[in-house]
This record gives C-alpha cells, structure tokens and sequence, in this order.
C-alpha cells in the first residue's frame, strides 16, 4: 500500500473568519480595519479574502517602541 505524500501547505488567502480566527479578534476589529483602509482586501461574491503578509505587514507596522 502506498501512502500518499502530505504536503503542508501555508496558506496565502484568508476569508474574514480565518483573520478572526488568526489574530484572536472580533469580526467587529477586522471590518474595522477593512472600513476604514487600513487593511485592503479582494471579494469574490460575496466572500472576501486578504492575503495573509498583507495583515502580517498590517499588525507589524503598528509596532508600539516606548
């Protein structure tokens, strides 16, 4: 019997739950930084997704240096 070969795969896209999910927020906080520019986005339908460095990038430019 031949096992297939698992790939682990990182994920590029995220929908709006998988950022909640990611960053331990409320869907609130994510429409937030959608609504307000902060955070760009693509929809497809009625589903949307942001690419996974874009919010990386996004949480690390907010860096707090006291």
């Amino acid at each position: 019997m031949n096992k297939a070969n698992i790939l682990n795969v990182e994920r590029v896209w995220l929908n709006t739950r998988d950022c909640m999910n990611y960053l331990g927020v409320s869907r609130d906080f994510i429409d937030d930084l959608r609504e307000g520019g902060k955070l760009s986005y693509y929809k497809v339908g009625h589903t949307i997704f942001v690419k996974k460095d874009e919010l990386d990038r996004l949480i690390e430019s907010c860096k707090v240096i006291d």
